[in-house]
Parts: C-alpha cells; structure tokens; sequence
C-alpha cells in the first residue's frame, strides 16, 4: 500500500506488476516498491527469461488475484489467457513492451474473430428473444460486441 517511509518522510509507491515467462508462459501478479529489482530476484530462481510486461500503480494485488483465479496455476501464476493479456493492456503501464501487448491483444481480436459467425448467431437469438419477449439465452452479448470494440480501438491507439 502507499504510505510514507517513516525512516525518509518520503512517499512510498507500491507497484503490482505483472511478469512474463517466456514469450507465451505463465504471467506472476505480484506487488514491489521497486518492480525492476524484484524482476531480477525473481530471474535468479527461474530458468526461463522474464519480462516485465505491464505494472499499476498501488496495491491491486488481492483483487486481481481474485478476479483472475480461475487462471491461477500456483501460488501468484496465472495462465497467460486472453482475458488477463487483454485487462493488462487496457490498465497496465506497458513498461517498454508495447510490442508484445499490441500483439496480445491482436491474437484476442483474431480469437473473437474467428468466432464472428457464433457471435452473430447468438446476438441474432438474443435479439430474437427480445424483440419476442421471450428470454434471451445470451444476456451478455451486448457487453461482449462493447468489450470487442473497445480492445479494437485500444489495439489501433497502441500500434500507431
């Protein structure tokens, strides 16, 4: 949490991070005053390479522990889903690694798009069932075209 170095008077800025391993492996939610010293404790006990692939300011930690934890494979290492790779685009700072998160994000819009076609088969039935009063038996189709487009332009702005 921010607070003040008793010891300084100083501000003290609490980061939660999130580290890659490898170019497609497991993602560490995790929190540090200093992220770039805590990546190199981290590299001494992992044989692959890490990477700082995005960071918020403040303690999300637990939060975001919780909001991914169908995700996590142990401890504070989560799979590196499209759902996760998307968020980090949307809120993190990229810490350098633009690239990787542009590309990221392009595999979740290439994901949606390959399944344009059952999206706007289910969206036609929602639509069907409300327009008949019926129930919809997607109720959020909505939100899911809205996150979609939203990712779209967030891609678009990374990439120029």
């Amino acid at each position: 949490m921010d607070g003040v170095d008793a010891g300084s008077l100083h501000p003290v800025v609490v980061w939660t991070y999130f580290i890659q391993a490898g170019a497609d492996g497991p993602v560490k939610i995790g929190i540090a005053e200093d992220v770039e010293e805590r990546l190199k404790q981290l590299q001494t006990g992992c044989p692959d390479d890490l990477r700082l692939i995005g960071r918020i300011r403040g303690n999300c930690e637990a939060g975001l522990h919780k909001r991914f934890e169908r995700l996590r494979l142990r401890g504070e290492w989560f799979k590196p889903d499209v759902r996760l790779m998307a968020f980090i685009v949307e809120h993190a700072e990229s810490c350098g690694q633009v690239e990787s998160l542009v590309v990221a994000a392009k595999n979740v819009i290439r994901a949606f798009d390959g399944m344009a076609d059952e999206i706007h088969e289910m969206w036609f039935a929602v639509e069907t069932a409300r327009n008949s009063g019926g129930p919809c038996s997607w109720p959020h189709a909505k939100a899911f075209d809205d996150g979609i487009e939203t990712l779209r332009k967030r891609v678009a702005a990374l990439s120029k």
